[in-house]
C-alpha cells in the first residue's frame, strides 16, 4: 500500500494530538501532530527573527490556525493510504491501494454489453498481488474465488483469512466455493451456523460475498454430485441461515454444463438403480439415466434460495465417433476427457462452443440452463468457473495461445452479449492441473508469457470485458471506458469525451488546491 510521508525531527512523541505551544526560545513557535505510539506525523517550526517581533496578535493567531488545519489535512492523507486490511487474524501486508468503497453486487448487474471478469487462483502458487500485477497493476478482477472445504469451518482458518484481506485490499467482491469434502450429510446444524458466521463477518469486514455451495452437483466426481434431494436439503439448510445474518451475501447454484449428462464413466458416485436417487434423477420414469433425463430441475434447491445462476463449462479436448458427424451420436456420446495422447489434443477443431455448452443442443430434448432458470427466473447468470486447457504433453496443435484465446474471446463477443444478456460474470480457473490418468492440463493465462501477453492485450481492446480499474477506483472496460456505457465514454455521462486522457481525480484535485491555498494564506499571514 502506498503511504504518504515526510522526514521530520523531533523529540515530542508522548501526545496523541495536535498541540501548540511556545518554544523556549521566545522567537520560535512549534507545532507537533502526533500518533498514539508512533512518531509524530507533522511537525511545524516557525523562526521568527527579530524584526518581526512586532507582529500583530490576530496575524499570529491566523498563522496558527491555518497550520492546524494544513496538519490535519495531511495527517487525514496519511492516515487514508495507510490504513491496513485486516481480517479476523490476518493482516494484509501486500501492496495494493484500498479501495475506499468495495465493489457490489449493482455495479455487476447493472451493466450493459459487458462482463465483469473473475479469477480463481490457486493460492499455493499465485497470490492476488502477483496475479493483478501480472496484468499491468491496474487491471483487478472484479471477483475473486476461493475454494473452501467445510471440514475447515470452526476453526483457525488462517489461509481463507489472508485471502479475504487480500480480496478486500484489492476491492473485489470475494466468492467461496464451499465445498462439503465429508459429505452433504455433516451439513448439519453446527456448520450451518459456523458457515452462516463466516458469512457474517466477511461481510462485516466490508467485502460483498457471493457463496457457491458445492458446486458442479449434477455430476458424479464430487461426494455431493447425483443426490438431488439431499442436495437441495443442504443448500436450503445454509441459504436460510446465510439469508439470516449475513445481509451483503447472495447465494450461486451453479452446476456443471448439461452437454454429457449424466457423464457416464467421468466419476464413481453415480447410484445403482435400486437407489431412491437413481428415482429422482431419472425425470422420465424410463428405468435409464441418460440424456433423455432433465440434468438441472431435481437440482434446483428454490427461487427463495438462490440469487445467482451459474455454471461450470471447459473447452477441453473430445473423443467421438465418426458417425457424430453424420448425425447418428448426440453430444451426449462425447467424453469429457482425452486419456491417451492425441494428435488432435491442442486442436481448436476438435472443441465445443461456447454457446453450445449453455444451450446443451440435443436432437431428442433441451434442457436449457440459461433460458430456464435465468431468463425465465429473471436472475443474473454467471460462468462460475471455467478455462480452455493446454495439453503440453500432446502435439502442440494449434498452439497454446490461440486455444486459450479463442475461448476467452468468446465470453464477450457480440454473439454472446446479444444470445445472453443476463450473463455479467465469468471466473476463470487460474490452475495447472493433473488427472487421476497422469494427463496434465494448464488452464492457467499468467503462466506462459505469450499468453498472458495475449490476454492482456485483448482486455484492452474492448469495453465488453469489465475489471477494477486501481486508478479510476470503479469498474471499468478493458479500455478504460465506463462499462456500463459506450467506449468514448470514460465519466458516463453520455458525451464523447474530449479530452479523456488529461482528466485528473477530482478528489485529488481538491486536495492539492486545498493545501495550496493554506500555504500560500500562511505565508501571506506571516508577511509584513
Amino acid at each position: 500500500m502506498s503511504i504518504f510521508s515526510f522526514v521530520i525531527q523531533t523529540n515530542h512523541c508522548c501526545c496523541e494530538s495536535l498541540s501548540w505551544r511556545p518554544h523556549p526560545t521566545p522567537m520560535i513557535v512549534d507545532m507537533v501532530l502526533v500518533l498514539k505510539g508512533t512518531a509524530p506525523l507533522c511537525y511545524a517550526s516557525v523562526s521568527i527573527s527579530q524584526r518581526r517581533r512586532r507582529w500583530q496578535q490576530p496575524r499570529w493567531d491566523l498563522a496558527r490556525n491555518l497550520l492546524i488545519a494544513l496538519c490535519f489535512l495531511v495527517y487525514h492523507i496519511i492516515a487514508s493510504g495507510a490504513a491496513q486490511t485486516t481480517f479476523r487474524n490476518c493482516t494484509y501486508d501486500g501492496v495494493l491501494d484500498n479501495f475506499p468503497t468495495p465493489l457490489t453486487f449493482n455495479d455487476i448487474t447493472g451493466t450493459i454489453g459487458s462482463v465483469s471478469w473473475g479469477v480463481s487462483i490457486d493460492n499455493s502458487i499465485l497470490t492476488v498481488d502477483d496475479y493483478i500485477a501480472s496484468l499491468g497493476g491496474d487491471h483487478s478482477p472484479a471477483i475473486i474465488n476461493i475454494y473452501f472445504d467445510t471440514s475447515h469451518l470452526g476453526g483457525a482458518n488462517d489461509p481463507l483469512n489472508c485471502q479475504v484481506a487480500a480480496v478486500k485490499a484489492a476491492g473485489a467482491i470475494l466468492m467461496i466455493t464451499v465445498e462439503p469434502w465429508q459429505g452433504l450429510h455433516t451439513i448439519d446444524s453446527t456448520k450451518t451456523a459456523e458457515l452462516s458466521q463466516l458469512c457474517r463477518d466477511i461481510n462485516d469486514a466490508g467485502v460483498p460475498l457471493f457463496v457457491r455451495f458445492a458446486h458442479e452437483m449434477n455430476g458424479d466426481w464430487y461426494p455431493w454430485g447425483a443426490r438431488p434431494n439431499e442436495y437441495k436439503n443442504a443448500f436450503r439448510a445454509i441459504g436460510a441461515a446465510i439469508k439470516a445474518v449475513a445481509g451483503n451475501t447472495l447465494l450461486v447454484w451453479a452446476p456443471n454444463t448439461g452437454v454429457g449428462y449424466p457423464y457416464n464413466g467421468a466419476g464413481s458416485y453415480l447410484p445403482a438403480n435400486t437407489e431412491d436417487r437413481f428415482k429422482q434423477m431419472d425425470t422420465n420414469g424410463d428405468g435409464v439415466l441418460d440424456n433423455l433425463d432433465d440434468p438441472f430441475t431435481p437440482y434446483y434447491p428454490g427461487d427463495d434460495m438462490v440469487d445467482w445462476i451459474g455454471i461450470s463449462v471447459y473447452s477441453k479436448v473430445r473423443i467421438y465417433s465418426s458417425f457424430y458427424f453424420f448425425g447418428l451420436f448426440e453430444p451426449n456420446d462425447l467424453k469429457r476427457d482425452n486419456g491417451k495422447p492425441d494428435k488432435n489434443a491442442n486442436k481448436l477443431s476438435d472443441r465445443l462452443s461456447l454457446k453450445t455448452f449453455i444451450n446443451n443442443p440435443n436432437a431428442k430434448s433441451n434442457f436449457n440452463l440459461y433460458v430456464k432458470f435465468a431468463q425465465e427466473k429473471k436472475k443474473p447468470f454467471m460462468i462460475a468457473e471455467t478455462a480452455a486447457a493446454y495439453y503440453p504433453d500432446f502435439d502442440s496443435g494449434d498452439g497454446e495461445v490461440a486455444i486459450k484465446e479463442d475461448w476467452w474471446e468468446q465470453f464477450w463477443s457480440d454473439d454472446t452479449m446479444k444470445t445472453f444478456p443476463l450473463l455479467k460474470a465469468v471466473v476463470w480457473f487460474e490452475y495447472l492441473k493433473t488427472a487421476n490418468t497422469g494427463e496434465v492440463r494448464d488452464y492457467t493465462i499468467i503462466k506462459n508469457s505469450q499468453v498472458r501477453d495475449a490476454f492482456s492485450s485483448d482486455i484492452r481492446k474492448t469495453d465488453a470485458v469489465a475489471f477494477l480499474d486501481s486508478s479510476k477506483r470503479k469498474l471499468t472496460g478493458g479500455n478504460g471506458g465506463c462499462a456500463c456505457t459506450r467506449p468514448g465514454d470514460a465519466n458516463g455521462n453520455g458525451k464523447d469525451d474530449k479530452d479523456a486522457a488529461n482528466t485528473t481525480s477530482v478528489d485529488k484535485m481538491v486536495v492539492v488546491l486545498g493545501l495550496g491555498m493554506m500555504m500560500a494564506s500562511f505565508w501571506v499571514a506571516l508577511g509584513t
